[in-house]
């Protein structure tokens, strides 16, 4: 299986290499269908990965590749160490065989876990002849089964070739279970891979989809987590990745039951009109609408959970809310239901923003926290605590532990703000929000990908790391992504610009 798995990474690498030069695929059957057909309907998992190199998707990864330094003679050089390692002439042993999806799944979902990782690969080849030349070259014929000739490697690797297709596992008992599994009725198919798929780019290089009902149903606390509307509603996740001209992008597709489900039920707030984002330069900014829903999810899955850490967590906010003379959800999460943003930095700095439904009444309950903050601290035996009022026409209180953390936090312009320092938090105070171009939906993400390159170099290799940013960063721009959901999907969208 591992043979096999590294005959497909020459393969791909050398496409790019090759950036669209051959492949064929004028079988006027269903490839992908076929080599799905040796996992089980239940699948917990299954990637279709495109080997036809005429996918012009390849050219543009060889593109995108060249834009870096050194990256056509890393690819070149990649190629060459795998080709001489493993003994393969690219052109003669693999090239004939590539034009159609190879699958890779788990047949269950004990295969996912770390500890017993078992998985199915199938191809339908191009040219059978050759693969059956190539499978004699490496190994031995050791039997048949369901019709396929099964050969085994000196490592142990079994692989069987039954009339076109090329089938590998991980033990000959699961190699054959998956072929006798083709043979019947009960296995995974293209119309529910492409269901679960729906709406996304269908000529993406690498294509996944998992079932979320069987990979849910296995153990008593992902149980309890179906106790929960939305993630009881869960059906199908696909995602599929994709090269153009201008860069990278990932879509994915979380399709859910909407049959009992409200907008109250789902994780963030419905509806397509994106927040926009109040980010420092050279921030991570995540732009969220309306965050209270965040929270309410969060309160809902925790009292479908019905756990004894989440009885004591009701009671302590219930007792921590009396001693504040606040209600916690009404006077302050509830507060939280127009647009935030969070701004994070490679040197663990943070900014926080959002807009308020009362500033006034926000104000209010931040004066009258800061003044019994440190005794309910003291009374609840946690560390001390600190705060400084504003005064002398400042806007911020100012706040401290004993282990030296620090914040300060206000209401500036009607909006809530909360940073490490004064600085960043006037800044962020001030700073207009910017729009987050083609987002969808009520998460938004976006930050300079060059910029954020270069400063995590400098933080780890220090001086030394400012040539190597500057000069592997500099192809690299923005990055961007949203999130949108409705009673019957979770939809998302990320893209990373290659200039």
């Amino acid at each position: 299986m591992r043979r096999f798995i590294l005959l497909v990474i020459v393969a791909l690498l050398s496409a790019v290499v090759a950036a669209g030069c051959g492949g064929d695929d004028d079988d006027a059957s269903s490839p992908l269908d076929q080599a799905l057909s040796y996992l089980p309907a239940d699948a917990p998992l299954a990637v279709a990965i495109a080997t036809d190199l005429e996918n012009g998707q390849y050219r543009a990864a060889a593109s995108i590749l060249d834009r870096f330094p050194l990256g056509a003679q890393l690819r070149e050089q990649l190629k060459a160490e795998l080709e001489g390692e493993e003994g393969i002439d690219f052109d003669q042993d693999v090239r004939p065989l590539l034009g159609n999806d190879l699958v890779v799944g788990a047949p269950d979902v004990r295969s996912l876990a770390q500890d017993d990782e078992s998985f199915i690969a199938a191809l339908q080849v191009a040219d059978a002849a050759k693969a059956r030349e190539l499978l004699e070259r490496d190994g031995r014929e050791v039997g048949e089964s369901s019709g396929a000739t099964i050969y085994e490697e000196e490592s142990g690797d079994v692989t069987a070739l039954e009339g076109d297709v090329l089938v590998a596992a991980d033990s000959r008992e699961q190699l054959e279970q998956a072929l006798a599994r083709s043979d019947g009725a009960d296995h995974l198919t293209e119309t529910r891979f492409e269901e679960g798929l729906a709406d996304l780019p269908e000529d993406a290089l690498v294509r996944v989809y998992a079932d979320m009902r069987a990979i849910l149903g296995t153990s008593p606390e992902s149980e309890r987590a179906q106790a929960v509307p939305w993630v009881g509603a869960l059906r199908t996740l696909g995602a599929a990745g994709t090269a153009s001209g201008d860069g990278l992008a990932i879509d994915f597709n979380l399709s859910t039951d909407p049959a009992d489900l409200t907008d109250e039920d789902l994780p963030i707030a419905s509806g397509a009109e994106p927040p926009p984002i109040v980010a420092q330069e050279d921030d991570v900014g995540f732009g969220v609408r309306d965050p209270s829903q965040v929270v309410d999810f969060a309160e809902q899955a925790g009292e479908a959970a019905n756990t004894p850490e989440l009885r004591q967590f009701e009671a302590a906010k219930g007792k921590l809310g009396r001693r504040l003379g606040v209600n916690i959800d009404r006077d302050l999460v509830d507060q939280f239901e127009g647009d935030a943003s969070l701004s994070l930095g490679v040197d663990g700095s943070f900014g926080f923003r959002s807009e308020l439904q009362d500033p006034k009444g926000f104000q209010r309950t931040l004066d009258r926290l800061s003044r019994r903050v440190p005794d309910v601290a003291k009374g609840f035996g946690v560390d001390p605590v600190g705060i400084a009022r504003p005064g002398g026409g400042k806007d911020f209180y100012a706040i401290a532990t004993a282990d030296g953390d620090r914040a300060v936090f206000g209401v500036v312009g009607g909006v809530f703000v909360l940073a490490q320092d004064p600085e960043q938090a006037s800044e962020l105070a001030v700073r207009p929000p910017e729009d987050v171009p083609g987002a969808q939906g009520s998460v938004t993400m976006r930050l300079d990908a060059e910029a954020l390159a270069q400063r995590l170099a400098r933080r780890f290799a220090g001086g030394s790391g400012d040539l190597g940013a500057d000069f592997f960063a500099g192809p690299l721009g923005d990055a961007t992504g949203s999130v949108e959901v409705e009673p019957d999907r979770l939809r998302g969208h990320v893209e990373l610009t290659i200039e």
